[in-house]
C-alpha cells in the first residue's frame, strides 16, 4: 500500500509564496549549486529602503494599517516612499540626537536575532508567532515546557515569561504543530486545583499585536521630557486630523457629521501661493477649554495645520442674534485638499465637525479680473504697523468682519472687500481703474437698476472695500450689488455681481 502524501500547512504554503514575491531573485544564494545560504545581516539591506515590500517585510509588525494602507496606495515613486520610510522612523526619534535612532537599530537587531533563533521552523523568524513575539517584546526572562488544559485535554506548551510591566503579558504561551510553534494565549490563569497547570484559552495574535507594536515605539524612542511629553499629549488631535483625511483621500466614510459650514475667500500671496481666509459660524459652542482646529492636506502628503500658535483662529461677535465667526488664514500652494476642521481639548482629544475637500485656486497676476468678493458685516481702515498685518480678518489695510449668510436686516452695514488683479500699472506701480457699483432689485424673473450707481474714478490700489447702510426704506426683496471695473490704462473691464436678501 503506497503511503499517504504529505500535505504541507497551508501557513507554510503562503509564506512560501509571500516570501517569492519578497525577496529578490538570488537573495541567500551561495552562487554554486549547494544549499541556499541565508545572509542574516542583509535583512535590514533588503526591506529598509524603498520598495513595495517595505509594507510586506518585517517593518509590517510596527506598522499600523492605516500606515500599510497609505505606503500601498499613495506612496507609488521610489521619492514618496523614501520619504514616507523617514518620516515612519522619524516618529520613534522625535527627541533623538541627530543621526540617531535606537528604536530603529534595536527593531533590525532583534529582526536578526529571530532569524536566527528560530530557524527551526518552516518560516523565516520574522514571520513566526515565536520571532514576532521577541522581537516586539525582546527575550523572555525565562521559558519552560509546561503543561496546560484546553477545555477537557491536557496539553504540554512552551511558556515565556517576561517581567511585570503595564498592560504587557507577563507570560505567552505556544503550542507546537509540527515542526512550528503558534501562539495560544497571553496570560492564561492557573488552575485552582493545580497551580502547576495552566488553563488556556486561545485569542487571536492580531488582537494582541497592534497593542505590542505601540508599546515598541513609544518605549524605545528617545526619551521625552515631562514638558514635551505634555506638548505631544496636547497635540494629539493633529493624528486623528490626519487619519480622517487619509478617508477623505481614499473617498471612503468618514464618520464625520457636518455640523459646521465653512466659508472659503482667496487672494494672492508671494510666490504663486495663495493666501486664504477659512471663516466658521460657530453654530457649536466650543465647551471650556476646547479651541477650533484644522487641517488642509494633498494626495501628495502636503499637510497645514490651522489653530497652532503661529495660524490660530480668531473669534468676532457679529451681533443681532447671529453666531460669532472664527477664521483662521495662511498661505498654501494652490491644488486640491482633503479638509479637517474640529475642536481640540487641552488634552489633545478631537471633535470632529466637519470633513470633505476643497480646492485653493491659483490667482494669475498678469490677466484683468477679481479675486473672492466677501460680504462684510463691517469694514475698518487700519493705521501705522497694523495695516500691514494680514492674517484672520486682517487683509490688505483692512480690519474685515464678513457675512456669511444672504439676509442683511434693515439698519445693518452691507459692504463688499475684494482685489483687481492684472490692471496695467504706470512707473509708480498704480493702477488706474474705475469702479462702478449698481444695487439691483429683482423684479419678476428679472433685476433692474435701484437707484442711482455709485463711481469711484481713479482708483489706484489693488484692494477695494466699500459699503453702505442698509436703511428701512429698503422693500424687502431680493437684490444684488453688481460690480464693475473698466482699467482706464488698457482699456480693459470685468464684472461681478453679489446676491443678498433685504428683511425688515
Amino acid at each position: 500500500m503506497m503511503p499517504k502524501a504529505r500535505i504541507p500547512h497551508i501557513r507554510t504554503v503562503i509564506a512560501a509564496v509571500l516570501l517569492a514575491l519578497l525577496v529578490p531573485a538570488g537573495f541567500g544564494q551561495d552562487g554554486g549549486g549547494g544549499e541556499p545560504e541565508v545572509r542574516f545581516e542583509s535583512l535590514r539591506e533588503t526591506f529598509d529602503r524603498p520598495v513595495v515590500s517595505f509594507a510586506w517585510g518585517p517593518a509590517s509588525l510596527l506598522m499600523t494599517p492605516e500606515e500599510v494602507v497609505l505606503y500601498t496606495t499613495r506612496a507609488r515613486s521610489r521619492a514618496q516612499r523614501a520619504a514616507f520610510i523617514r518620516q515612519f522612523w522619524a516618529t520613534m526619534a522625535l527627541n533623538c540626537p541627530e543621526g540617531e535612532n535606537p528604536a530603529r537599530e534595536l527593531f533590525w537587531k532583534r529582526v536578526d536575532e529571530a532569524a536566527r533563533r528560530f530557524d527551526d521552523e518552516p518560516l523565516p523568524g520574522w514571520l513566526t508567532d515565536r520571532g514576532r513575539l521577541f522581537i516586539l517584546l525582546g527575550p523572555p526572562e525565562r521559558e519552560e515546557i509546561a503543561t496546560a488544559r484546553l477545555g477537557r485535554t491536557t496539553i504540554e506548551v512552551l511558556a515565556w515569561h517576561w517581567p511585570a510591566a503595564d498592560d504587557l503579558p507577563r507570560t505567552v504561551v505556544f503550542r507546537r504543530r509540527g515542526l512550528e510553534w503558534f501562539f495560544l494565549d497571553a496570560d492564561p490563569a492557573p488552575d485552582p486545583e493545580d497551580p502547576s497547570v495552566l488553563v488556556v484559552e486561545p485569542e487571536r495574535f492580531g488582537d494582541l499585536l497592534p497593542k505590542l507594536a505601540l508599546h515598541f515605539r513609544q518605549a524605545h524612542a528617545c526619551a521625552l521630557t515631562e514638558e514635551q511629553k505634555a506638548e505631544l499629549a496636547q497635540t494629539r488631535w493633529r493624528q486623528e486630523l490626519w487619519r480622517i483625511a487619509d478617508a477623505v483621500l481614499a473617498d471612503e466614510p468618514t464618520g464625520v457629521e457636518a455640523r459646521v459650514e465653512p466659508q472659503w475667500a482667496f487672494f494672492p500671496a508671494e510666490q504663486g501661493a495663495t493666501f486664504f481666509w477659512l471663516t466658521i459660524p460657530e453654530t457649536v459652542t466650543p465647551d471650556e477649554g476646547q479651541r477650533w482646529v484644522a487641517l488642509l492636506r494633498t494626495e501628495g502628503e502636503t499637510a497645514r495645520y490651522l489653530g497652532t500658535d503661529d495660524f490660530p483662529f480668531a473669534r468676532r461677535e457679529t451681533g443681532g442674534g447671529a453666531p460669532a465667526l472664527v477664521q483662521a488664514a495662511r498661505s498654501v500652494e494652490p491644488g486640491r485638499y482633503a479638509v479637517v476642521i474640529g475642536l481640540a481639548d487641552a488634552s489633545g482629544e478631537l471633535e470632529p465637525l466637519w470633513a470633505g475637500r476643497q480646492v485653493v485656486v491659483r490667482l494669475p497676476t498678469d490677466v484683468l479680473r477679481l479675486t473672492s468678493i466677501v460680504t462684510t458685516r463691517s469694514i475698518t481702515q487700519l493705521e501705522g504697523d497694523a495695516a500691514q498685518q494680514t492674517g484672520p480678518f486682517r487683509f490688505g489695510g483692512f480690519e474685515i468682519v464678513p457675512r456669511i449668510d444672504e439676509v442683511v436686516h434693515h439698519g445693518e452695514e452691507f459692504g463688499v472687500f475684494y482685489q483687481v488683479l492684472g490692471a496695467a500699472l504706470d512707473d509708480r506701480g498704480r493702477a488706474d481703474l474705475t469702479i462702478t457699483y449698481q444695487f439691483q432689485i429683482r423684479r419678476g424673473e428679472q433685476f433692474v437698476n435701484a437707484g442711482r450707481p455709485v463711481v469711484h474714478e481713479h482708483a489706484f490700489g489693488a484692494t477695494h472695500a466699500w459699503s453702505t447702510p442698509i436703511v428701512p426704506q429698503w422693500p424687502r426683496a431680493a437684490y444684488r450689488l453688481q460690480i464693475s471695473v473698466r482699467d482706464n490704462r488698457s482699456g480693459g473691464s470685468v464684472e461681478a455681481s453679489v446676491p443678498f436678501r433685504v428683511e425688515p
